[in-house]
């Protein structure tokens, strides 16, 4: 992708729960008259990072034409589940609502690692917040997402009976306290499975996701996310499956070339995509 636009990014309080002051960061394309927005929800295995994780990509993104909202968000081990998926529809809303400054023609979600199961499981199953205005993404965009938190959890604890040497400095440790951070219970994951969601045929909506995955990701194994795939063919969703050779989890945050192929796969499924899916 060549360097496009110039940008202007920026600060943004796009709500608040109580005393706490939601932030987050605006990537704001100049001279584009942009008619989709995108929100970006960063990962942390639901239970740490902020709104600088996906800069990198949110850039490239954002000199490509698309307005990026990058949200701070509510998330464990502070706030349990669903406190992310309010924020992320309250963030749909308040771009929807002229929060940047504009109306927007579609608001899409893009969410990588964790935040991709969550900006999947926030379009599925739309947080209402108000009748009044409508808080629900046109499209999905998930990054090796986790969107299966029970099996996730399960295959960390698996990963955990293995030596040092074997591990080679992967921590399956702080990933499996991650989510007893956000989830209250394996039970919790397992009802918010994206799989199992699609399979009990409980989503409201189909938005057009794409999903993108890391061929030698230790953190989102690749069956998890074929799996997530082949589920949401089957619920009659419009969705497409990209695997990119040779790189592993969160491979977009560096300048590599298939963060170039990933990127520009990601501009063309926004520029082509086909209507919103009926509900379920």
């Amino acid at each position: 992708m060549s360097d496009g636009l110039a940008i202007l990014e920026r600060p943004l309080r796009y709500g608040s729960v109580g005393d706490e002051v939601l932030w987050a960061e605006h990537y704001q394309p100049l001279g584009s008259a942009a008619a989709d927005v995108l929100v970006d929800v960063h990962g942390g295995a639901f239970s740490s990072g902020n709104r600088f994780a996906g800069q990198r990509y949110c850039r490239r993104l954002a000199r490509a034409g698309f307005p990026v909202l990058s949200i701070e968000f509510r998330h464990g081990p502070d706030h349990k589940h669903p406190a992310a998926l309010e924020d992320i529809a309250r963030a749909v809303r308040f771009c929807r609502d002229g929060g940047l400054g504009f109306a927007p023609g579609r608001v899409g979600l893009i969410g990588s690692s964790s935040g991709g199961h969550l900006v999947a499981l926030t379009a599925l199953e739309p947080t209402e917040q108000g009748a009044d205005i409508d808080c629900e993404a046109d499209f999905v965009v998930a990054l090796w997402p986790v969107s299966n938190p029970a099996a996730r959890y399960q295959y960390l604890l698996s990963r955990q009976l293995e030596t040092a040497e074997m591990l080679d400095g992967w921590d399956p440790f702080r990933l499996a306290e991650g989510h007893r951070g956000y989830f209250v219970s394996q039970m919790q994951m397992l009802t918010a499975s994206l799989q199992d969601v699609l399979v009990r045929g409980t989503f409201r909506r189909l938005p057009p996701l794409l999903i993108v995955q890391p061929e030698l990701d230790r953190n989102v194994p690749v069956f998890m996310s074929q799996t997530f795939h082949g589920a949401y063919r089957h619920a009659g969703g419009n969705v497409q499956y990209r695997l990119y050779p040779g790189v592993g989890h969160g491979f977009a945050a560096a300048e590599t070339d298939q963060t170039d192929n990933c990127l520009a796969d990601i501009v063309a499924f926004i520029r082509c995509m086909a209507p919103v899916a009926g509900t379920g």
